[in-house]
């Protein structure tokens, strides 16, 4: 894909320290963290449920035409609940931060 050198890794601390300053870099490398790791998180959930329907779809369980329409609803719904779950989450960790 594409790689960043020690060089370019420098550059970009100096433009953001520069741009954001040294009193919310920490703040601001926190919450970064906290959003790469929701975002692997979910990801990662994506992946498995992915997998799942996968395992569901298989030649052995005959052409039933409605099959892939339910496992879509299915799928909708749980991500539904999830983003839900993940609003919550996040409106309880502001409340807590206030």
């Amino acid at each position: 894909m594409f790689s960043i050198g020690i060089l370019e890794l420098v550059v970009i601390f100096t433009v953001i320290l520069l741009v954001v300053g040294p009193e919310k870099l920490p703040q601001i490398a926190r919450t970064l963290a906290k959003y790469l790791g929701d975002f692997r998180r979910v990801s990662d959930d994506l992946k498995r449920t992915v997998m799942s329907v996968g395992d569901d779809i298989s030649p052995t369980k005959g052409n039933d035409p409605n099959l892939v329409k339910r496992l879509g609803h299915g799928l909708l719904q749980q991500f539904e609940k999830e983003d839900e779950n993940d609003k919550n989450k996040s409106s309880d960790s502001i409340k807590m931060n206030e």
